[in-house]
């Protein structure tokens, strides 16, 4: 980006407010993405473990049934 470090800084290369605000954006939006992907992990697991309680749940069900007969 031209301009994007301020000169009047004495040589420390000191970001301008452009610069800044889009670097502030770009973390954020990196943020946003990791968390969206960590809740995507989430759910994908939790729904993954209640297909598995109620596989056992039937599977109980069916051998508390079996024992009856």
């Amino acid at each position: 980006m031209p301009d994007g470090w301020a000169v009047s800084a004495g040589g420390f290369p000191a970001m301008t407010e452009r610069v800044a605000f889009l670097m502030k954006d770009l973390v954020l939006f990196a943020a946003s993405f990791h968390l969206l992907k960590e809740d995507v992990i989430r759910v994908s697991e939790l729904s993954a473990l209640s297909e598995v309680e109620k596989i056992w749940s039937r599977d109980e069900a069916q051998s508390t049934n079996s024992t009856r007969s």
